[in-house]
């Protein structure tokens, strides 16, 4: 009987662990206070951003609906190292269309760092910031400024697009 319990358990905490391992949805490691700190690129000095991190995954899914999907999702973080580099903190995100079908963009999330007196201070990105609009007759756009970007800013984000083409 107390094997039975112990099994029950474990098989219980392995399904949650499993289960909270895939809700995380940032891929990188935490901003670190030297990342903060950078000035420059020694690499490229010239360099007005850098990419510190850039994840993408690409799988299938299928549906009875849509059939095969491609899915793919993308996490990105970049450091500001000046005026031009304010840049980076917009993302533009095209999406096909053609027909009745559609690419889109779901799951946008977004977070901007800065060193404040020492500490490291997160703003979250607002779903009321995030914009989509018609680009043409064949695209569209989804599209999101960082808030409180600046120079020295960590900026990072995350997104899945979805495909049936």
């Amino acid at each position: 009987m107390n094997w039975y319990k112990f099994y029950t358990a474990v098989v219980c905490f392995g399904v949650l662990f499993s289960i909270e391992g895939f809700a995380q949805k940032n891929p990188l490691d935490k901003v670190t206070e030297d990342q903060l700190k950078m000035t420059l690129y020694a690499k490229d000095s010239a360099a007005p951003a850098i990419y510190l991190n850039k994840h993408r995954e690409t799988y299938f899914d299928y549906t009875d609906k849509d059939g095969f999907l491609i899915i793919n999702e993308f996490t990105e973080r970049i450091k500001i190292l000046n005026k031009a580099g304010l840049d980076y903190a917009t993302k533009k995100i095209s999406s096909y269309k053609r027909d009745e079908s559609k690419e889109f963009v779901t799951g946008v999330w977004g977070n901007t760092y800065n060193l404040e007196n020492g500490k490291i201070d997160s703003k979250e990105l607002e779903k009321s910031a995030i914009f989509e609009r018609e680009v043409s007759e064949h695209f569209d756009e989804t599209a999101f400024t960082m808030p409180d970007a600046k120079v020295g800013s960590v900026v990072e984000w995350g997104y899945k697009t979805v495909s049936p083409f």
